[in-house]
């Protein structure tokens, strides 16, 4: 049994989650849960858009494009289309310059260069994966229709350093377990690349590897108050986007489940909470 514990200031609510039974999940256990994992917790909305602030924007668009002048100078070159200003940016080249980070980010894992050279060039990386994303919250989700369901999620993790020794690696043996199924706990996005959901969103193309589910993991979470993955996965306008690339639901790859609440309405006790609280500390354990 997982125990995800939600530390409020007036009251702590715990969370029971009966694991899913499968190596891969225990292998999961086996890594983050020997002790107790301290993570924070907050509500994510996936479709919501920060209102539009185009100096922020600009600031972020700068940054990325400074970044990419800088990699390019040391070899790495991205092909994305040159855009004179944020006012012409969407999410089309968000996708090419995001996808330019994680396929240059495993060239440079691959590379066998220095240590400073990796430093330096995986630096440069991140921090240009972090600003894509920011300038990604302006921009309304590239989907054909507005749902007429919350897509909430509940979002857990100690956004880990690139470098932090703690990463689990999720084997080809463990990759078999991504599924459609529905589950309460879910593995996070912090992966190198795009999970299919976000890929969706944002009108991304799915057929890459960097869109193909998880990798790799350091105990994010995302757990579900409603069964909103299965209504995306299910509807029409998912079904569209897929065959925009020739493939059928079958072919691609979904979440990573985790387990299941056992209480769902103490679930929805904490999503109400916490959609009141910010960001809370939150610890996982093992029982």
């Amino acid at each position: 049994m997982l125990i995800i514990s939600f530390e409020f200031p007036d009251q702590t609510l715990d969370l029971r989650i009966k694991l899913i039974d499968n190596p891969a999940v225990q292998s999961w256990c086996n890594h983050f849960l020997a002790t107790p994992l301290d993570v924070t917790s907050h509500v994510v909305g996936n479709i919501v858009p920060h209102t539009v602030d185009i100096d922020k924007m600009s600031v972020l668009f700068d940054k990325c494009c400074n970044i990419i002048d800088q990699l390019a100078q040391r070899g790495y070159v991205c092909n994305t289309h040159v855009h004179e200003s944020v006012h012409t940016v969407d999410r089309a080249w968000c996708n090419q310059a995001h996808r330019f980070f994680t396929h240059t980010q495993q060239t440079v894992n691959l590379s066998g260069i220095s240590k400073q050279q990796y430093n330096e060039l995986t630096a440069f990386l991140q921090q240009l994966n972090d600003a894509i994303h920011a300038l990604e919250d302006f921009l309304s989700p590239a989907i054909g229709y507005t749902p007429d369901f919350s897509l909430d999620e509940i979002y857990c993790s100690d956004e880990p350093a690139y470098n932090h020794p703690g990463w689990w690696q999720i084997t080809d043996e463990f990759r078999q377990y991504h599924s459609a199924e529905p589950a309460t706990v879910i593995l996070g996005s912090q992966i190198l690349g795009k999970t299919l959901l976000r890929s969706y969103l944002d009108g991304d193309d799915p057929r890459d590897w960097d869109t193909s589910g998880h990798y790799c993991s350091n105990g994010a979470l995302l757990i579900q108050p409603t069964d909103f993955r299965s209504k995306v996965y299910r509807s029409d306008d998912f079904y569209k986007w897929l065959a925009k690339y020739d493939l059928a639901p079958d072919q691609v790859t979904y979440d990573f489940p985790i387990g299941h609440a056992v209480n769902p309405a103490q679930l929805q006790a904490v999503y109400d909470k916490l959609n009141l609280s910010g960001h809370v500390k939150t610890i996982y354990k093992y029982e």
